[in-house]
């Protein structure tokens, strides 16, 4: 509405857990190498909803939903998985 054009939303949505050693953990949500046009959009840690900010930083044991293209699967599933 008002003459604006909306900006492109995501289709999808991941929820993704943060493994021990993965690029995610111990990392701050705005450092993520996210792909382009997703987004961090909820952070439950120990049950508790964590707010989410550039300065948030994920631990591992964290549940997220991140809003994604579904075709952008595997790159977000590479960066919430462990790499050992």
């Amino acid at each position: 509405a008002f003459g604006l054009m909306p900006q492109p939303q995501p289709e999808g949505v991941h929820r993704l857990s943060v493994q021990p050693g993965s690029g995610a953990d111990n990392t701050a949500i705005g450092d993520l190498d996210l792909p382009e046009d997703a987004w961090v959009s909820l952070v439950i840690r120990g049950g508790q909803l964590v707010p989410v900010q550039a300065s948030t930083t994920l631990h591992a044991g964290d549940e997220t939903l991140v809003l994604a293209d579904d075709d952008q699967d595997g790159d977000l599933a590479a960066l919430f998985t462990s790499r050992g």
